[in-house]
């Protein structure tokens, strides 16, 4: 084996025999932002996205960012059970403010205009038969955290939004236009 590519798959395999969800999604992360999301929203949207700008020397609040309107989108790949949406960070900084607990950050409201959740369903070999869940960001606030999201999507929202991703992402890609 002299390709890091084939490496890689090596890898990718030994992760899926092990079946740990949470070191699945570490690893397809940054494939999902930058090649896997963008790919669905561009091909069964119709929205080109870009990857969005650093903000003043830290990464941007948000993942992506439509060329032809202003949405904002955050994407999350999710293998497991639960779709969480609170990140580990430093306290410090910026997160040192209200959305900040137990070594958790959550996001707030105005982070990003929709969360968009790739969910392969078991499934990883065939990304199109995963699921691409699309939640507006304004549906997501606690409301024991005003101005923060939730730290996990309750199940009335993902009943609510299943299967509307396509046509969620369009609408909001409209309205801010």
């Amino acid at each position: 084996m002299t390709k890091l590519s084939e490496s890689v798959a090596l890898g990718f395999e030994e992760l899926i025999k092990e079946g740990d969800t949470r070191e699945i999604g570490k690893f397809l992360a940054f494939t999902t932002e930058k090649i896997i999301a963008p790919h669905w929203m561009e091909n069964e949207c119709g929205i080109k996205t870009i990857s969005a700008p650093d903000e003043e020397n830290q990464q941007a609040r948000y993942d992506r960012l439509a060329v032809d309107s202003k949405l904002r989108v955050q994407v999350k790949f999710r293998g497991g059970k639960s779709l969480h949406m609170e990140q580990t960070r430093r306290t410090t900084g910026r997160n040192a403010k209200g959305g900040a607990k137990n070594g958790q950050v959550r996001y707030s409201i105005d982070s990003f205009d929709v969360i968009l959740f790739v969910l392969p369903n078991g499934e990883y070999e065939d990304t199109t038969k995963w699921d691409y869940l699309v939640i507006p960001a304004f549906e997501l606030e606690d409301p024991e955290m005003p101005g923060y999201c939730v730290g996990r999507v309750p199940a009335a929202l993902i009943k609510k939004y299943k299967g509307q991703g396509k046509e969620v992402l369009i609408k909001m890609a409209e309205l801010l236009k």
